[in-house]
């Protein structure tokens, strides 16, 4: 009864879908049912001599973290990976032996199609993707699937009356790769005590150690601002901490010993004058780094002003962490938080506002001293205020850089697990 109103339900979707980007052909819904009907073509048109894996990544910020693991596996197999979302298609790059699409409508006809023109050796979800025609069918084909960095919580779907189908599908899955502890006890508490889990750790420490390691050049009007400076930075901010930077130099009685830059999320251009109008006052020089023709223009004495740039280009916010010292990362009085990763990965100590219940990273970071989160604007403001006080400021970097290293997974072990399965089915 419960697949067949999810196939209702799911048949009713993708005709809603149909009719919208029919109505509306420039929208975002649009160029996914397109890409759709496009990678059935695209499948049927590779020619690649390797055997192939199939990936299933929602969107970029998963790619991103199953990365290391494709890159892996693909000098011997051919990757192909799907995306339900046009902004994970469109931006995400394909390493070599790899190629995407776009997920197919979960329906047993279109899983059909794609299983027969795809005929994966096998199949690994990234993060939480549970489409129970798409898993149903790797079961009856003996096709092997495998979870990589599954994360979930208590109040999940897979837990309740509803997801017992979905959880008859999973039991046959040939390995859970889990991110927390807590995963693994719901996964042995809903599926079963015998099934195959691992607890790595969250699979991007991974990705960021790469991208760390492998930094690029940023403009040297960056550098020349950060350089023989203690830098502050807001990652990726909102309004909210924005705010709390401007009351933290109103507050702070050495606020000019510090260099500032704000990154923020939206780079629109009502937001970036939103910005200069909030902290620009006598005591502040705000400037936009895009605006810097010499680079040594950001070294101009200014005497008692606190320098405060906005890096309002797209594409420098990970490489720009590595040249500062303390990072405030946005998003967690709103929708979500913000990637604190990236600033870790950098010996950045960050902080955060009170919206991580999705978020095991920042709850983990606090627990372990690592970063600090605020329940409101003026906590926020006087936690960023101890830390720029403390003693052991210059410090704090090497207990991040500690921290960082220890959450990085060894994946090597993955491939070879992987592999054994593929070889034995």
């Amino acid at each position: 009864m419960i697949r067949w109103i999810y196939n209702i339900l799911a048949q009713t979707i993708d005709a809603a879908l149909n009719l919208t980007s029919w109505v509306f052909p420039n929208a975002k819904v649009s160029r996914m049912i397109i890409g759709r009907k496009t990678s059935l073509i695209n499948i049927q048109n590779l020619d690649s001599p390797l055997p192939k894996i199939w990936f299933h990544a929602a969107s970029l910020g998963e790619f991103e973290m199953a990365l290391p693991l494709i890159e892996t596996l693909n000098p011997e197999y051919h990757c192909c990976i799907t995306f339900f979302s046009p902004s994970g298609y469109e931006n995400a790059k394909m390493p070599l032996n790899c190629s995407k699409y776009y997920i197919q409508n979960d329906s047993p006809k279109k899983v059909a199609q794609w299983l027969l023109h795809l005929n994966p050796k096998a199949v690994i979800f990234v993060k939480y993707e549970f489409w129970i025609n798409h898993l149903r069918a790797l079961n009856q084909n003996n096709i092997p699937f495998f979870y990589w960095n599954i994360l979930l919580r208590r109040n999940h779907f897979l837990g309740s009356f509803w997801g017992r189908e979905w959880r008859s599908e999973l039991k046959n899955c040939k390995k859970f790769y889990a991110q927390n502890l807590q995963t693994s006890q719901l996964l042995n508490e809903w599926l079963s005590l015998n099934i195959n889990i691992e607890t790595i750790g969250d699979a991007r420490y991974l990705r960021a150690a790469q991208l760390r390691d492998s930094a690029s050049e940023i403009p040297q009007a960056i550098i020349d601002f950060c350089q023989n400076s203690d830098v502050i930075i807001l990652g990726s901010c909102w309004d909210e901490e924005v705010e709390v930077l401007r009351e933290t130099l109103l507050k702070l009685e050495f606020s000019k010993s510090f260099r500032y830059i704000v990154a923020p999320h939206d780079l629109s251009e009502t937001r970036i004058q939103k910005i200069q109008k909030t902290l620009s006052n006598s005591d502040n020089h705000v400037f936009r780094f895009s605006e810097i023709t010499e680079p040594s223009a950001v070294n101009v004495p200014r005497k008692e002003k606190i320098e405060i740039g906005i890096l309002d280009s797209m594409g420098w916010l990970s490489r720009v962490y590595h040249w500062c010292d303390l990072a405030l990362v946005g998003g967690a009085f709103g929708g979500g938080l913000h990637n604190i990763i990236e600033a870790q990965a950098a010996g950045c100590f960050v902080l955060f506002g009170p919206k991580t219940e999705k978020f095991p990273e920042a709850q983990q970071s606090v627990y372990q001293g690592v970063a600090l989160q605020g329940g409101s604007i003026s906590e926020l403001t006087e936690k960023l205020i101890s830390v720029m006080a403390r003693s052991d400021f210059h410090e704090l970097r090497g207990q991040v850089n500690e921290y960082f290293n220890g959450n990085i997974t060894a994946i090597s072990q993955v491939k070879n697990e992987i592999t054994a399965h593929i070889l034995t089915n």
